[in-house]
């Protein structure tokens, strides 16, 4: 099960890029960490909730790009959620999905996480 302390380093860190691949999302805070995530996301801000697939979900997670992380939750056997400073989230399932024998890969400078 994840751990909150695996996602320390992101505190404080801004979204400063964003990867898109055929099977799973790379994302940047300040270059390190980065964090793989392997199965779909949501991202909610303004009152609008954009899904991995959907029309407009490439459009709202760029639109996260250079915001603050202000904390990280984990609702264990659900999801890890990434909340902004503004009160925007992107979160994902730890359920695993697809190819990847993982949900989330995180590398930090003290190790790399997954699961």
């Amino acid at each position: 099960m994840a751990e909150i302390a695996w996602f320390d380093a992101l505190l404080e860190e801004t979204l400063s890029g964003v990867g898109f691949f055929v099977d799973y999302v790379q994302l940047h805070f300040n270059l390190n960490p980065l964090l793989n995530v392997y199965t779909p996301i949501l991202v909610t801000a303004r009152g609008a909730t954009q899904a991995t697939g959907d029309p407009g979900f490439a459009n709202a997670l760029l639109g996260q790009m250079k915001k603050r992380v202000a904390r990280v939750s984990i609702e264990a056997q659900k999801n890890i959620a990434i909340h902004f400073a503004d009160a925007s989230t992107l979160s994902f399932a730890t359920a695993k999905d697809g190819a990847f024998p993982e949900s989330f890969t995180l590398f930090t400078d003290v190790g790399i996480f997954e699961e």
